[in-house]
């Protein structure tokens, strides 16, 4: 049996997305630095939110947690749904 230890799994997968491919990989991005860095889920939506609005202007908005349901409108190309973890994150930006 071999003693390495199994690292939690933190590459983030894409599971719906209205976006560019260059913006849903800095999405991707983005929610793998602030998985890695945050110790609660409002921590890491906050750090999520903060830099798409630096990045790409206000307003973001940002849901991270294990079990929700959503229905939101959004602006054409910016919407991503990404699983990491044990967790689900939705970011999108409304008009």
């Amino acid at each position: 049996m071999s003693n390495e230890t199994k690292q939690r799994d933190t590459s983030a997968k894409v599971t719906n997305a209205d976006m560019t491919d260059e913006m849903s990989e800095f999405s991707c991005q983005t929610v793998e630095a602030a998985f890695n860095e945050s110790t609660s889920e409002k921590q890491m939506a906050n750090a999520i939110r903060k830099t798409f609005n630096e990045a790409h202007g206000p307003v973001w908005n940002v849901i991270v947690g294990r079990h929700f349901g959503s229905d939101v409108t959004h602006a054409t190309k910016k919407y991503i749904n990404v699983e990491i973890g044990h967790l689900s994150v939705l970011v999108w930006k409304s008009n």
